[in-house]
């Protein structure tokens, strides 16, 4: 970090930011810094894989580090749900003018917390539209809490 840190005084990078760092990790990694803050957590998060939720989510909002959640549709498991999910994510596009499960997965995590900006992938040009279109409208509690209780059960 201490070396991480002297690229940010030589003005070669602006920020710091690290990948997949636990809580602990995290920590070690702030105390080594003399001048800067960490700006960023890249980790695996998606209504599927929430065990950031316990500790490092809480922290990260704490000291006001931006958490990007990478595979935020599960492999594609998101965009095709099944069971339950796929039930409260149907009655989901019909309230948001015909949102797909994708795009109800990436509002999920940025209604989730103002500090994460999911990494969607992008393999062709109508899913970098799909992706822009998940912005600008926002679950409110109720659907956020169905969608938690729909994915469990998965």
């Amino acid at each position: 970090m201490k070396a991480m840190e002297k690229l940010v005084v030589t003005g070669k990078v602006r920020y710091l930011g690290v990948s997949n760092f636990s809580l602990e990790q995290m920590k070690n990694a702030e105390k080594a810094l003399s001048e800067n803050r960490l700006a960023s957590n890249q980790v695996e998060y998606n209504l599927m894989t929430r065990r950031i939720e316990r500790d490092l989510l809480p922290h990260c909002e704490q000291k006001n580090i931006v958490v990007l959640p990478y595979r935020p549709i599960a492999h594609g498991a998101l965009a095709h749900p099944d069971r339950k999910l796929k039930v409260v994510m149907a009655d989901i596009s019909q309230k948001h003018g015909g949102a797909t499960p994708a795009q109800t997965a990436l509002n999920w995590l940025m209604s989730k917390s103002n500090l994460l900006f999911p990494i969607p992938r992008a393999s062709r040009p109508e899913r970098v539209a799909e992706n822009v279109s998940s912005t600008g409208w926002r679950l409110d509690a109720e659907e956020m809490i169905k969608l938690e209780e729909a994915a469990i059960s998965l």
